[in-house]
């Protein structure tokens, strides 16, 4: 019952959807052992045991640690005296201890010329058998460090083919809780020949592909703002990445290409 009032909370307190949805897993994680029980009646001793469970199927702590605070949230709005038809009188796991987070894996990627040189070999060998939106997409992160929210976000009205320039317009940056005015205002960025090269042929390839309509100024330049996790998975197989790398860390590879040798 007070997961379902929670809601409207959501709406008002995350920006987009993605970040609605992501504290919405978040605090149903613990629906199988507290769903059923009063809130006022979930003690810390509860969610240590639930941590101790949770911990041996193979989930790290910064995992767990994510999804208490979405708990911890829910429950300290529950308590506020400004909630409405919330009968909480305070927040029963205020405070709880987190877990030490000193068991997550490391996923930071250097790669060396050589290196990069040969992923994007790899990365080109699979765009000639299967032309679609990864290649550029991959180049785009990995020549200008962008988030993955705002790499998928990007309209081809956004790109200057002159100046080399991108857009970035604060609707596709990434959303601070605590608004702060230079977020009202637009960033760029700017693209380098390869990942120039890289956007300019997969134009070309939507202009001309005939099983698609041409692509418009207000389309985004991917096609899509969450691409498919699976595919994922198996494309940074293909490509030489270690296992769990996410789509955002390809702006490490970007920081890591940057530092002076």
């Amino acid at each position: 019952e007070l997961y379902e009032k929670y809601q409207n909370q959501l709406k008002n307190h995350y920006k987009t959807e993605a970040s609605r949805n992501t504290a919405r897993k978040n605090i149903e994680r613990f629906k199988a052992d507290f769903w059923s029980k009063p809130a006022d009646e979930i003690k810390p001793l509860d969610i240590a045991a639930w941590q101790k469970k949770e911990g041996e199927k193979g989930y790290t702590a910064s995992y767990l640690n994510k999804n208490l605070s979405a708990l911890q949230v829910m429950l300290d709005w529950a308590a506020d005296p400004l909630s409405q038809n919330i009968n909480l009188e305070k927040n029963p796991i205020k405070g709880i201890k987190r877990l030490k987070e000193d068991d997550s894996k490391d996923y930071a990627i250097n790669l060396t010329k050589a290196a990069y040189k040969e992923f994007t070999k790899k990365l080109q060998e699979r765009d000639s058998m299967k032309k679609d939106y990864w290649l550029p997409a991959i180049l785009l992160a990995t020549n200008t460090g962008l988030r993955k929210g705002t790499l998928f976000g990007i309209k081809w009205k956004n790109i200057d083919w002159n100046t080399r320039l991108i857009t970035l317009n604060p609707a596709i940056m990434k959303v601070k809780r605590k608004k702060r005015s230079e977020q009202d205002t637009a960033k760029f960025v700017c693209i380098n020949y390869e990942a120039l090269k890289a956007l300019k042929e997969w134009k070309e390839h939507c202009e001309n592909d005939p099983k698609k309509k041409a692509p418009t100024p207000e389309d985004l330049v991917f096609g899509v703002k969450q691409p498919r996790y699976q595919t994922w998975k198996k494309i940074r197989k293909e490509i030489g990445l270690p296992e769990g790398t996410r789509i955002h860390d390809l702006r490490h590879i970007f920081a890591s290409r940057m530092v002076p040798k």
